[in-house]
């Protein structure tokens, strides 16, 4: 059902489940005689799977933004994280570093900008740990310090 649907899609072609019946809105400019035949062929299918496909996208909820705090619970996988880190704090397991050479003209103002506005807009890059009544916790930062370092090719 899902390659027919991609066909459908592919051709601008959408379909509706409205009962029992399906309907479709076929661009003008589009000789669709195959892919009715399929989804006349697949109609019971068809419903069927759109209606579950629906009947799932109801019932999953976004997740909503925790209260502003001070501080927030770490995750399980924070905890396992930070007691590992705990246990070998001289483990780099856990710390990705990458040097990537460029070339060509750069500008390096613009470069490191790209970056600042990326940790403005994403919470996780200026969140650190702290520990708060002997728990570990995490706090969002509303500011990080960051530069990137620049090495000439010699």
């Amino acid at each position: 059902m899902e390659d027919l649907l991609l066909q459908l899609k592919k051709h601008g072609i959408t379909i509706k489940v409205e009962g029992t019946s399906l309907k479709l809105n076929i661009p003008k400019d589009i000789d669709a005689t195959d892919i009715i035949s399929k989804v006349k062929d697949n109609k019971e299918e068809l419903i069927a799977y759109i209606s579950k496909r629906m009947q799932l996208n109801n019932t999953l909820h976004s997740i909503e933004k925790a209260a502003e705090s001070a501080c927030y619970r770490l995750s399980s996988a924070q905890k396992r994280v930070y007691f590992l880190h705990e246990f070998d704090k001289m483990s780099l397991a856990y710390n990705i570093q990458q040097v990537v050479r460029l070339e060509g003209h750069i500008e390096r103002g613009k470069f490191e900008h790209v970056f600042k506005r990326l940790i403005e807009r994403h919470e996780s890059l200026r969140t650190s740990f702290h520990i708060v009544n002997e728990e570990p916790m995490q706090k969002i930062n509303a500011h990080v310090n960051f530069n990137i370092e620049h090495f000439k090719n010699t």
